[in-house]
Protein backbone atom coordinates (compact mmCIF):
# COMPACT_ATOMS: atom_id res chain seq x y z
CA UNK A 1 0.00 0.00 0.00
CA UNK A 2 2.88 2.28 0.55
CA UNK A 3 4.27 1.67 -2.99
CA UNK A 4 1.13 2.26 -4.19
CA UNK A 5 0.85 5.63 -2.76
CA UNK A 6 4.27 6.77 -3.50
CA UNK A 7 4.23 5.74 -6.92
CA UNK A 8 0.70 7.43 -7.22
CA UNK A 9 2.54 10.59 -5.45
CA UNK A 10 5.35 10.45 -8.23
CA UNK A 11 3.01 9.66 -11.30
CA UNK A 12 0.72 13.06 -10.33
CA UNK A 13 3.69 15.45 -9.91
CA UNK A 14 6.23 13.59 -12.61
CA UNK A 15 4.31 11.82 -15.05
CA UNK A 16 5.60 8.85 -16.50
CA UNK A 17 6.03 9.40 -20.25
CA UNK A 18 5.41 6.92 -22.64
CA UNK A 19 8.79 5.27 -24.56
CA UNK A 20 7.74 5.52 -28.03
CA UNK A 21 6.18 9.41 -27.96
CA UNK A 22 7.71 10.89 -25.18
CA UNK A 23 3.83 11.69 -24.21
CA UNK A 24 2.70 11.53 -20.14
CA UNK A 25 0.94 7.68 -19.73
CA UNK A 26 -2.61 8.66 -18.95
CA UNK A 27 -3.84 5.72 -16.67
CA UNK A 28 -2.04 2.75 -14.47
CA UNK A 29 -2.78 0.22 -17.04
CA UNK A 30 -0.43 1.80 -19.59
CA UNK A 31 3.22 0.05 -18.75
CA UNK A 32 5.74 2.04 -20.65
CA UNK A 33 3.92 2.61 -23.60
CA UNK A 34 0.76 4.67 -24.08
CA UNK A 35 -2.41 3.25 -25.55
CA UNK A 36 -2.65 5.36 -29.00
CA UNK A 37 1.16 3.87 -29.56
CA UNK A 38 -0.18 0.48 -29.26
CA UNK A 39 -3.56 0.88 -31.28
CA UNK A 40 -0.80 2.02 -34.11
CA UNK A 41 0.78 -1.23 -33.87
CA UNK A 42 -0.84 -3.01 -37.76
CA UNK A 43 -1.97 -6.90 -37.05
CA UNK A 44 -1.31 -9.08 -40.06
CA UNK A 45 -4.26 -9.87 -42.25
CA UNK A 46 -2.86 -11.28 -45.35
CA UNK A 47 -0.35 -13.81 -44.91
CA UNK A 48 1.27 -17.01 -46.62
CA UNK A 49 -1.08 -20.01 -44.92
CA UNK A 50 1.73 -22.39 -44.21
CA UNK A 51 4.54 -19.83 -42.59
CA UNK A 52 2.42 -16.92 -41.98
CA UNK A 53 4.11 -14.45 -43.99
CA UNK A 54 2.59 -11.42 -44.53
CA UNK A 55 1.50 -10.64 -48.01
CA UNK A 56 0.35 -7.56 -49.66
CA UNK A 57 -2.83 -7.16 -49.74
CA UNK A 58 -3.76 -8.21 -53.35
CA UNK A 59 -3.30 -11.83 -52.47
CA UNK A 60 -6.44 -11.68 -50.53
CA UNK A 61 -8.09 -12.67 -53.30
CA UNK A 62 -6.02 -16.20 -53.59
CA UNK A 63 -6.96 -18.76 -51.88
CA UNK A 64 -4.48 -20.74 -49.54
CA UNK A 65 -1.52 -18.17 -50.80
CA UNK A 66 2.05 -19.87 -50.15
CA UNK A 67 4.99 -17.21 -50.01
CA UNK A 68 8.28 -18.53 -52.29
CA UNK A 69 9.79 -19.79 -49.94
CA UNK A 70 7.12 -22.03 -48.77
CA UNK A 71 6.70 -23.37 -52.33
CA UNK A 72 10.49 -24.43 -52.51
CA UNK A 73 10.83 -26.13 -49.43
CA UNK A 74 9.04 -28.33 -46.50
CA UNK A 75 8.51 -26.63 -43.11
CA UNK A 76 9.01 -28.76 -40.13
CA UNK A 77 5.88 -27.08 -38.65
CA UNK A 78 2.74 -27.66 -38.97
CA UNK A 79 1.64 -24.10 -39.46
CA UNK A 80 3.25 -20.74 -38.52
CA UNK A 81 1.64 -17.13 -37.52
CA UNK A 82 2.39 -13.93 -36.47
CA UNK A 83 0.45 -11.37 -34.58
CA UNK A 84 2.33 -8.42 -36.35
CA UNK A 85 5.01 -7.41 -38.87
CA UNK A 86 8.44 -6.75 -37.01
CA UNK A 87 9.16 -2.54 -37.44
CA UNK A 88 7.38 0.65 -36.37
CA UNK A 89 5.61 0.48 -32.69
CA UNK A 90 5.88 -3.53 -31.82
CA UNK A 91 9.75 -3.16 -32.76
CA UNK A 92 9.98 -0.16 -30.21
CA UNK A 93 8.35 -2.30 -27.76
CA UNK A 94 10.23 -5.66 -27.91
CA UNK A 95 13.23 -3.65 -27.66
CA UNK A 96 12.11 -2.04 -24.76
CA UNK A 97 10.73 -5.47 -23.42
CA UNK A 98 13.79 -7.80 -24.04
CA UNK A 99 16.75 -5.24 -24.11
CA UNK A 100 15.78 -2.56 -21.61
CA UNK A 101 13.88 -5.30 -19.13
CA UNK A 102 10.89 -3.76 -19.11
CA UNK A 103 8.94 -6.58 -18.38
CA UNK A 104 5.85 -4.96 -17.75
CA UNK A 105 5.25 -5.11 -21.36
CA UNK A 106 4.78 -8.82 -21.73
CA UNK A 107 1.23 -8.16 -20.58
CA UNK A 108 0.35 -5.98 -23.10
CA UNK A 109 1.76 -7.93 -25.74
CA UNK A 110 0.89 -10.80 -24.58
CA UNK A 111 -3.06 -9.80 -24.28
CA UNK A 112 -2.15 -8.54 -28.30
CA UNK A 113 -0.75 -12.19 -29.19
CA UNK A 114 -3.74 -13.48 -27.77
CA UNK A 115 -6.28 -11.00 -29.43
CA UNK A 116 -4.60 -12.49 -33.05
CA UNK A 117 -4.00 -16.07 -31.90
CA UNK A 118 -7.87 -16.10 -31.60
CA UNK A 119 -8.77 -13.97 -34.46
CA UNK A 120 -5.84 -16.69 -37.02
CA UNK A 121 -6.99 -19.54 -35.38
CA UNK A 122 -10.44 -19.66 -33.44
CA UNK A 123 -10.63 -23.67 -33.20
CA UNK A 124 -7.03 -24.23 -33.11
CA UNK A 125 -6.48 -27.53 -31.26
CA UNK A 126 -3.79 -28.00 -29.01
CA UNK A 127 -2.82 -29.49 -25.72
CA UNK A 128 0.05 -27.55 -24.45
CA UNK A 129 2.25 -24.57 -25.15
CA UNK A 130 5.85 -24.43 -25.14
CA UNK A 131 8.04 -21.20 -25.64
CA UNK A 132 11.38 -21.19 -27.37
CA UNK A 133 14.07 -21.32 -24.09
CA UNK A 134 17.05 -19.56 -24.10
CA UNK A 135 20.12 -20.95 -23.03
CA UNK A 136 20.04 -21.11 -18.97
CA UNK A 137 23.68 -18.58 -19.57
CA UNK A 138 21.47 -15.94 -21.65
CA UNK A 139 18.33 -16.19 -19.48
CA UNK A 140 19.93 -16.17 -15.98
CA UNK A 141 22.18 -12.74 -17.94
CA UNK A 142 18.43 -11.05 -18.99
CA UNK A 143 16.69 -12.37 -15.82
CA UNK A 144 14.11 -13.76 -17.49
CA UNK A 145 13.16 -15.36 -20.84
CA UNK A 146 10.46 -13.29 -23.22
CA UNK A 147 8.88 -16.06 -24.96
CA UNK A 148 8.07 -17.19 -21.59
CA UNK A 149 6.42 -14.70 -20.49
CA UNK A 150 4.70 -13.88 -23.49
CA UNK A 151 3.58 -17.90 -23.46
CA UNK A 152 2.32 -17.17 -19.65
CA UNK A 153 -0.41 -14.55 -21.08
CA UNK A 154 -1.54 -16.90 -24.18
CA UNK A 155 -2.16 -19.61 -21.49
CA UNK A 156 -4.19 -17.58 -19.44
CA UNK A 157 -6.79 -16.54 -22.22
CA UNK A 158 -7.09 -20.25 -23.22
CA UNK A 159 -6.36 -21.74 -20.20
CA UNK A 160 -3.85 -24.40 -21.13
CA UNK A 161 -0.17 -25.26 -19.33
CA UNK A 162 2.95 -23.75 -20.51
CA UNK A 163 5.16 -26.05 -20.06
CA UNK A 164 9.04 -24.85 -18.92
CA UNK A 165 11.94 -27.31 -18.78
CA UNK A 166 11.17 -29.77 -21.14
CA UNK A 167 12.88 -28.08 -24.29
CA UNK A 168 15.99 -27.29 -23.39
CA UNK A 169 18.66 -25.07 -25.28
CA UNK A 170 22.00 -27.04 -24.57
CA UNK A 171 23.94 -24.98 -26.68
CA UNK A 172 24.85 -21.08 -25.89
CA UNK A 173 24.49 -19.90 -29.89
CA UNK A 174 26.01 -17.23 -31.28
CA UNK A 175 23.75 -14.11 -31.38
CA UNK A 176 21.67 -15.06 -35.08
CA UNK A 177 20.80 -11.18 -35.28
CA UNK A 178 24.25 -10.77 -38.30
CA UNK A 179 24.19 -14.08 -39.50
CA UNK A 180 22.60 -14.78 -43.22
CA UNK A 181 19.97 -17.06 -43.24
CA UNK A 182 22.17 -20.40 -44.09
CA UNK A 183 24.19 -19.21 -41.06
CA UNK A 184 21.36 -19.15 -38.74
CA UNK A 185 20.49 -22.53 -39.54
CA UNK A 186 24.16 -24.21 -39.04
CA UNK A 187 23.63 -22.14 -35.84
CA UNK A 188 21.11 -23.49 -34.40
CA UNK A 189 21.48 -27.12 -35.48
CA UNK A 190 21.89 -29.42 -32.69
CA UNK A 191 21.15 -26.58 -29.89
CA UNK A 192 17.75 -28.41 -28.14
CA UNK A 193 17.01 -31.33 -26.51
CA UNK A 194 14.09 -32.87 -25.01
CA UNK A 195 14.34 -33.84 -21.34
CA UNK A 196 11.37 -36.06 -21.07
CA UNK A 197 9.64 -37.14 -24.68
CA UNK A 198 7.52 -39.25 -23.07
CA UNK A 199 5.99 -36.06 -21.83
CA UNK A 200 5.22 -34.64 -25.05
CA UNK A 201 4.57 -37.86 -27.46
CA UNK A 202 1.42 -37.05 -29.35
CA UNK A 203 0.56 -33.99 -28.20
CA UNK A 204 -0.31 -30.98 -30.13
CA UNK A 205 1.96 -28.19 -29.41
CA UNK A 206 1.98 -24.43 -29.81
CA UNK A 207 5.66 -23.04 -29.88
CA UNK A 208 5.64 -19.21 -28.61
CA UNK A 209 8.36 -17.00 -29.59
CA UNK A 210 8.92 -13.45 -29.60
CA UNK A 211 10.25 -12.71 -33.26
CA UNK A 212 10.28 -14.37 -36.53
CA UNK A 213 13.11 -13.76 -39.07
CA UNK A 214 13.87 -16.73 -40.68
CA UNK A 215 12.35 -19.32 -38.81
CA UNK A 216 15.92 -21.49 -38.08
CA UNK A 217 15.10 -21.35 -34.43
CA UNK A 218 11.54 -22.90 -34.67
CA UNK A 219 12.09 -24.95 -37.21
CA UNK A 220 15.20 -26.97 -35.48
CA UNK A 221 12.69 -26.61 -32.50
CA UNK A 222 9.97 -28.48 -34.46
CA UNK A 223 12.44 -30.79 -35.63
CA UNK A 224 13.61 -32.26 -32.76
CA UNK A 225 9.76 -32.28 -31.16
CA UNK A 226 8.42 -34.29 -34.04
CA UNK A 227 11.81 -36.46 -33.41
CA UNK A 228 10.09 -36.84 -29.98
CA UNK A 229 6.93 -38.21 -31.09
CA UNK A 230 5.06 -34.62 -31.02
CA UNK A 231 1.60 -35.68 -32.93
CA UNK A 232 1.96 -31.50 -34.54
CA UNK A 233 3.73 -28.37 -33.91
CA UNK A 234 2.20 -24.96 -34.37
CA UNK A 235 4.01 -22.14 -34.00
CA UNK A 236 2.76 -18.74 -32.94
CA UNK A 237 5.31 -15.32 -32.77
CA UNK A 238 4.32 -11.87 -31.75
CA UNK A 239 5.86 -10.48 -34.36
CA UNK A 240 7.63 -11.46 -38.45
CA UNK A 241 10.10 -9.70 -40.02
CA UNK A 242 9.40 -9.07 -43.66
CA UNK A 243 12.07 -8.37 -46.56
Amino acid sequence: MIKTAFDSFLNFFFPAECKICRQPLTSFEEKYVCARCFSRIEIVSCCCKKCGLPLAASFEEVKDPLCEQCQRKKRQFHLSRSATPFFGNVRECIHLFKYSKKMGLAKPLGDLMLKALLSFWPDLEIDLILPVPLHSDKEYSRGFNQAYLLAGEISKGINLPVVKGNLQRVVNTASQTSLSPKERLKNVKGAFKIKRPEALAKKKILLIDDVFTTGATVEECSRILKAAGVREVNVFTLARTVG
